[in-house]
Protein backbone atom coordinates (compact mmCIF):
# COMPACT_ATOMS: atom_id res chain seq x y z
CA UNK A 1 0.00 0.00 0.00
CA UNK A 2 2.64 2.66 0.75
CA UNK A 3 4.96 1.70 -1.85
CA UNK A 4 2.12 2.37 -4.53
CA UNK A 5 1.00 5.41 -2.59
CA UNK A 6 4.99 6.37 -2.46
CA UNK A 7 3.87 7.49 1.13
CA UNK A 8 7.34 6.63 2.13
CA UNK A 9 10.51 7.57 0.73
CA UNK A 10 13.85 6.66 1.27
CA UNK A 11 17.83 7.21 0.53
CA UNK A 12 20.91 4.90 1.39
CA UNK A 13 24.21 5.26 1.50
CA UNK A 14 26.90 2.78 1.78
CA UNK A 15 29.00 5.43 3.01
CA UNK A 16 27.58 8.65 3.54
CA UNK A 17 29.75 12.12 3.28
CA UNK A 18 29.04 13.83 6.28
CA UNK A 19 28.80 10.62 8.84
CA UNK A 20 31.48 8.60 7.22
CA UNK A 21 29.16 5.65 7.87
CA UNK A 22 26.65 3.56 6.35
CA UNK A 23 23.14 5.71 6.47
CA UNK A 24 19.71 5.34 5.80
CA UNK A 25 17.15 7.52 5.63
CA UNK A 26 13.49 7.34 5.75
CA UNK A 27 10.74 9.86 5.22
CA UNK A 28 7.52 10.26 5.31
CA UNK A 29 6.91 11.87 1.20
CA UNK A 30 3.76 13.91 2.49
CA UNK A 31 3.47 17.37 3.65
CA UNK A 32 3.24 17.31 7.40
CA UNK A 33 3.78 13.65 7.63
CA UNK A 34 1.63 10.35 8.26
CA UNK A 35 3.16 9.23 11.19
CA UNK A 36 4.31 5.83 8.90
CA UNK A 37 7.91 6.88 9.77
CA UNK A 38 6.94 7.03 13.68
CA UNK A 39 4.98 3.59 13.09
CA UNK A 40 8.48 2.29 11.09
CA UNK A 41 11.28 3.93 13.87
CA UNK A 42 9.44 1.62 16.09
CA UNK A 43 9.54 -1.98 14.68
CA UNK A 44 12.79 -0.68 12.46
CA UNK A 45 14.87 -3.90 13.89
CA UNK A 46 12.07 -6.57 12.93
CA UNK A 47 11.47 -4.74 9.70
CA UNK A 48 15.33 -4.19 8.64
CA UNK A 49 16.52 -8.00 10.09
CA UNK A 50 13.40 -9.55 8.01
CA UNK A 51 14.87 -7.45 5.21
CA UNK A 52 18.42 -8.46 5.85
CA UNK A 53 17.07 -12.03 5.89
CA UNK A 54 15.41 -11.69 2.24
CA UNK A 55 18.47 -10.23 0.54
CA UNK A 56 21.21 -12.72 2.04
CA UNK A 57 19.02 -15.85 0.73
CA UNK A 58 17.30 -14.47 -2.72
CA UNK A 59 18.95 -16.87 -5.25
CA UNK A 60 19.25 -13.72 -7.81
CA UNK A 61 23.16 -13.21 -8.44
CA UNK A 62 22.98 -9.50 -8.64
CA UNK A 63 19.35 -8.53 -7.47
CA UNK A 64 15.84 -8.43 -8.38
CA UNK A 65 12.55 -7.38 -7.55
CA UNK A 66 12.33 -9.28 -4.73
CA UNK A 67 15.40 -8.41 -2.80
CA UNK A 68 16.76 -5.04 -3.52
CA UNK A 69 15.40 -3.34 -6.68
CA UNK A 70 12.06 -1.20 -6.71
CA UNK A 71 10.22 -0.89 -10.03
CA UNK A 72 9.53 2.91 -9.66
CA UNK A 73 13.66 3.78 -9.51
CA UNK A 74 14.67 2.12 -12.53
CA UNK A 75 17.35 4.19 -13.54
CA UNK A 76 18.58 3.89 -9.57
CA UNK A 77 18.50 0.07 -9.71
CA UNK A 78 21.14 -0.28 -12.38
CA UNK A 79 23.59 1.17 -9.69
CA UNK A 80 22.78 -1.03 -6.85
CA UNK A 81 25.35 -3.93 -6.27
CA UNK A 82 23.93 -6.38 -4.38
CA UNK A 83 27.08 -7.39 -2.81
CA UNK A 84 27.34 -4.36 -1.43
CA UNK A 85 23.82 -4.02 0.34
CA UNK A 86 24.23 -7.29 1.60
CA UNK A 87 27.37 -5.95 3.71
CA UNK A 88 25.65 -2.45 4.54
CA UNK A 89 22.80 -5.02 5.95
CA UNK A 90 24.62 -6.98 7.83
CA UNK A 91 27.07 -4.22 8.98
CA UNK A 92 23.32 -2.27 10.03
CA UNK A 93 22.53 -5.41 11.55
CA UNK A 94 25.72 -5.73 14.15
CA UNK A 95 24.69 -4.90 17.71
CA UNK A 96 27.24 -1.63 18.16
CA UNK A 97 25.75 0.48 15.61
CA UNK A 98 22.51 0.43 16.99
Amino acid sequence: MCDQRRNIDGKTFAMHPETQTPAIFIFDNFDGGLGLTDALFIAFDDIFEKAAYIVNHCNCKEGCPGCIYLPRRKEENMSINKEVKKEFMNFMLKPSVH
